[in-house]
């Protein structure tokens, strides 16, 4: 199994400084781009943009459901349908997976 795995990296600021120009050199040279959004939904509301607007450009984005959304678990990556394979994939290879999550009384 061979890896795309994305030579540039970004995390979401609340800055979003020079997303666009780092894209468009990446797709210049045929490299895929990830953002890791984990708090985008704080990022779009701090900047008045929707998130749709900060994560263009971008092939797959990771953001979290836990951090500023309430959620007491998870995450969710979205990109193309072959990356995001690869990754589930990749998560399985490494041994990544759901855990239980202590967030109800047990009833024993």
């Amino acid at each position: 199994m061979r890896w795309r795995i994305p030579t540039t990296w970004r995390e979401n600021g609340y800055a979003n400084c020079g997303d666009e120009d780092i894209c468009a050199k990446a797709h210049e040279r045929k490299l895929p781009v990830h953002l890791d959004g984990a708090r985008i939904f704080n990022a779009a509301v701090y900047l008045g943009k929707p998130v749709a607007e900060i994560t263009r450009g971008f092939d797959s984005v990771m953001f979290c459901l836990s951090k500023g959304l309430g959620a007491p678990v998870g995450s969710l990556l979205v990109g193309g349908k072959e990356f995001v394979q690869q990754a589930r994939s990749v998560r399985k290879a490494l041994g990544g997976g759901m855990r239980r999550q202590a967030c109800w009384p047990r009833q024993d």
